[in-house]
């Protein structure tokens, strides 16, 4: 269970196990200001959003061993509060957040910026009251100045990752990994292709002969198994 604090002056996110509830497991300190909304996405439990006072959308990795929490993403929240967050039910990458300026935000987990509307919010009430100094113009200038730019997630999240999948490498080797119901961590396997069985003899034999100088037994071996005369005769020549 995950619980948030309004308060100010305690603006943390504490993390509950009902088992042993005589303190939280974790607490998540990232906020400047009072929590007004969490959400923990469906589809991964290892996301989960929270919107402040501090005007400040977190995206947080409950599950990281930082004991102050380790925030995996955030997103570019405009200057007024967002006091709600909600993760999409169909499409996971979204998530909406209504701001007490009047309008609901949709973000993308995958990038994208967001439309600054304080600008024309701004503009509509100084043309109905005719405000035209200097001092308003500069504050509508700091005021969009001040949104953050889009990052990037540190690790894919859970609908987005492979469950399993192999590549080729050089020297016939074959790079797999998965999970099993033995082994729910997915792990990586090396494994050697073999295709031309004779091929691999003949070149273990090969490196054999090279590891331990046996060069001339090598020659030997290829002159009684040669299939031609002129085999038979480059091997003697060698030998």
């Amino acid at each position: 269970m995950v619980l948030a604090s309004e308060d100010d002056r305690c603006p943390v996110i504490q993390m509950w196990d009902l088992r042993y509830a005589t303190s939280p497991m974790k607490v998540l300190e990232k906020h400047q200001r009072g929590v007004l909304s969490i959400a923990w996405c469906p589809q991964d439990p290892e996301l989960l959003m929270s919107c402040g006072k501090d005007s400040r959308i977190l995206c947080w990795n409950p599950s990281s061993n930082d004991p102050r929490g380790e925030v995996v993403y955030e997103l570019p929240c405009p200057a007024q509060w967002s006091f709600d967050v909600k993760w999409c039910p169909r499409n996971p990458n979204m998530i909406c957040t209504p701001s007490f300026d009047g309008h609901i935000s949709v973000y993308s987990l995958m990038g994208g910026g967001v439309a600054d509307h304080s600008g024309v919010d701004q503009k509509m009430v100084n043309d109905s009251f005719n405000i035209n100094d200097s001092f308003t113009a500069s504050v509508q200038h700091q005021t969009s100045d001040h949104i953050p730019a889009a990052s990037t997630l540190k690790k894919p999240p859970k609908w987005l990752r492979r469950p399993c999948g192999a590549s080729f490498g050089f020297g016939g080797k074959l790079i797999s990994f998965g999970k099993t119901a033995e082994a729910p961590i997915s792990k990586i396997n090396v494994s050697q292709v073999v295709t031309e069985q004779d091929l691999v003899n003949r070149s273990n034999l090969l490196e054999g002969a090279l590891a331990s100088g046996s060069f001339a037994e090598f020659c030997h071996t290829k002159i009684e198994s040669g299939d031609d005369d002129l085999d038979s005769t480059l091997w003697s020549f060698l030998k």
